[in-house]
């Protein structure tokens, strides 16, 4: 199985840095992880999904910053060995990271998701929209650096009317509010204007 890495999201900027940080090491390819279990990460490269664990530069700078452990959505170098190993040897740097801030003194962090170009929030209907969940997702989403989409119930957000409306249209176009999802390609195509 072959798979195109630019379908993931690989361009020049992340194979400049993979560029970079391989010089002069042998064996060593891009991969982006899909999945972090507790130190091994399945990572889709060129070749198809693999396991890789962790190797131990990044484990002794995970040992100073949490937050340099891969997760979900970062890019990789992956690294062969001849025994037959998979290593992740070095996250390469993130355009976005979706951080949870621990509780206390501590100011560091985990990081939940990497590279993410968009970021919805999205609140049922039923059971009764919870504002509090609401601002604190809106708010974590802001901060993480991806466009924000925001889904919710007619409830919550009043009908849009002319005047708004024009109002909306001068809005940034990062941040992006509205009542429900258009249910046609129509529907977004309009919406995105």
């Amino acid at each position: 199985m072959t798979m195109a890495l630019a379908s993931l999201g690989w361009d020049a900027t992340f194979q400049a840095a993979f560029t970079r940080m391989t010089a002069g090491v042998a064996d060593c390819r891009p991969g982006r992880v899909l999945r972090a279990d507790r130190g091994v990460y399945t990572v889709a490269t060129v070749t198809g999904p693999v396991r890789a664990s962790v190797a131990g530069a990044l484990l002794a700078a995970a040992a100073h910053d949490p937050e340099a452990l891969p997760c979900a959505g970062d890019w990789l170098v992956v690294r062969d060995w001849p025994d037959g190993r998979i290593t992740a040897e070095a996250v390469l740097p993130r355009r976005t990271a979706v951080v949870r801030r621990t509780a206390g003194k501590q100011a560091s962090g985990q990081v939940l998701a990497a590279n993410l170009d968009i970021a919805a929030v999205v609140e049922p209907m039923d059971p009764e929209p919870d504002l509090g969940r609401v601002e604190r997702l809106l708010a974590l989403a802001w901060e993480s650096g991806p466009n924000l989409w925001c889904w919710s119930p007619r409830r919550i957000w009043p009908p849009i009317r002319s005047r708004s409306r024009d109002r909306w249209r001068r809005s940034p176009p990062e941040w992006r509010c509205c009542r429900s999802a258009p249910s046609t390609v129509t529907g977004w195509r309009r919406w995105r204007r």
